[in-house]
């Protein structure tokens, strides 16, 4: 079966991508690893318990173990990707790429910006409770409070603010520049866990 001309120049598209040279990762397995764990632990403390609120006990439950199911099966699915495709594509626009063309790559792109959009402002909707009656108990404020302590006690403000301090992390191109971001926070979740123990 012969191969149409819009399949040869689709071919001769991503023929560039198989011939390319293999870079050197922008950061060590170490750096990477402490990306990921700090992330998804992270990102569990604080949504966890945020969707378990909303969802119950046992639908969350059952909610988590079907996304646990997908995730391996998503990553299991990746790596046997990563692996038959020439070049050893190493991301997941590399390998959308190869395999549908240049429309994937805007389609992972919007996935993954939905994705982020929703861990933010689940950090920012907890955070702002949270600090929020965290002000109120600790200066015993109420709607009678002056202008200041009443700003300080809403959520709106702390999810204001917390955007505002995740600002200069949410603007980073490049992974490798996260690698301080990463330890920053394994050390916060650490420090966290052990006064939890204490």
């Amino acid at each position: 079966m012969e191969k149409s001309d819009n399949d040869a120049s689709t071919d001769a598209e991503r023929q560039p991508f198989v011939e390319m040279e293999v870079e050197e990762p922008a950061l060590t397995r170490g750096g990477a690893t402490l990306i990921y764990v700090s992330s998804m632990i992270g990102g569990s403390l604080i949504s966890l318990p945020f969707a378990f609120y909303q969802l119950g006990l046992v639908f969350g439950t059952i909610l988590l173990i079907i996304n646990g199911l997908i995730t391996i099966n998503r990553a299991w699915l990746y790596l046997m990707s990563k692996d038959l495709i020439p070049g050893k594509p190493e991301s997941m626009f590399e390998i959308g790429y190869y395999l549908f063309g240049r429309k994937s790559i805007f389609f992972i792109a919007a996935m993954i910006l939905i994705w982020s959009a929703g861990i933010c402002l689940i950090v920012t909707i907890v955070l702002g409770e949270t600090w929020g009656s965290l002000m109120e108990d600790i200066f015993s404020l109420s709607e009678k409070s002056s202008w200041i302590g009443v700003m300080i006690m809403n959520k709106p403000f702390w999810c204001v603010f917390v955007g505002i301090v995740l600002a200069p992390v949410i603007v980073k191109k490049e992974l490798k520049e996260m690698h301080f971001v990463s330890i920053a926070l394994f050390v916060s979740l650490v420090v966290m866990c052990a006064t939890l123990i204490a």
